[in-house]
C-alpha cells in the first residue's frame, strides 16, 4: 500500500501510475477506481496502453461504505490495482487497508491531503507530491520500506503536440549525482 500526498488532485499524479495501470492490464487484473474527485478521461487512458474493460469506477455515499468496498475490492483475485481518494482516515483503518491489500496480493493507492503527512501511517511507501515548473511534479519520499526518506525528484511530464492527440513523455530526475534522467 501506498499514499499520494497532495494539495489538489490533477497536478499530473496519475501519470506516476499510468505503467503500473497498463501492467495491471496486461496481466488481465482489474483497476478499480475508488471516488476519484474526477471521471477519468476514458480517451486518454486508451490511448496510453490502458484496457477500458478492466477499469471499473465506484462512487460512495458514506464513509462506512467507503472502507468497506475498498478493503473488498483490495481481497478479491480478479484486482490489480486500487486508486482510491479518501476522506479522513485513522490510522487503524489505514492499517485494516494495508492487511486487506497484503491479503489480496494487491495493490493500493491512497490519495490524500498533504495535510496528513505528519500522521502516522502503515503504508510502505509514503510520498509528498507538489506541482513543479513547466508541468513537472515534485515529489519527495517521506518514506520507504527499508528507509531511506527524505529523497527528492520531479517527474518531468514534457508534451509533443500532435493532430490527433497529445502523446506524454515522462523523465524521473532524482538527487543523484550527473542525473539527466
Amino acid at each position: 500500500m501506498s499514499e499520494c500526498l497532495l494539495d489538489a488532485p490533477g497536478i499530473g499524479e496519475l501519470h506516476l501510475l499510468l505503467p503500473l495501470m497498463q501492467r495491471v492490464c496486461e496481466e488481465g487484473k482489474s483497476v478499480f477506481w475508488l471516488n476519484p474527485p474526477h471521471t477519468p478521461y476514458a480517451p486518454a487512458l486508451a490511448r496510453e496502453g490502458v484496457n477500458l474493460d478492466q477499469v471499473v469506477l465506484i462512487h460512495t455515499d458514506d464513509e462506512g461504505d467507503f472502507l468497506w468496498t475498498l478493503e473488498n475490492c483490495l481481497r478479491s483475485p480478479v484486482t490489480g490495482l486500487v486508486m482510491a481518494w479518501p476522506g479522513k482516515l485513522a490510522s487503524r483503518e489505514v492499517r485494516r487497508l494495508q492487511l486487506a491489500a497484503e491479503a489480496g496480493s494487491n495493490v493500493c493507492v491512497l490519495f490524500r491531503e498533504r495535510r496528513y503527512a505528519g500522521q502516522n501511517s502503515p503504508a510502505a511507501l509514503r510520498l509528498e507530491l507538489e506541482p513543479g515548473e513547466q508541468q513537472d511534479l515534485k515529489v519527495n519520499v517521506l518514506k520507504r520500506r527499508g528507509s531511506w526518506p527524505g529523497q527528492r525528484c520531479s517527474l518531468a511530464m514534457a508534451q509533443r503536440a500532435d493532430l490527433s492527440f497529445r502523446e506524454t513523455t515522462r523523465v524521473v530526475r532524482g538527487p543523484w549525482s550527473g542525473s539527466t534522467g
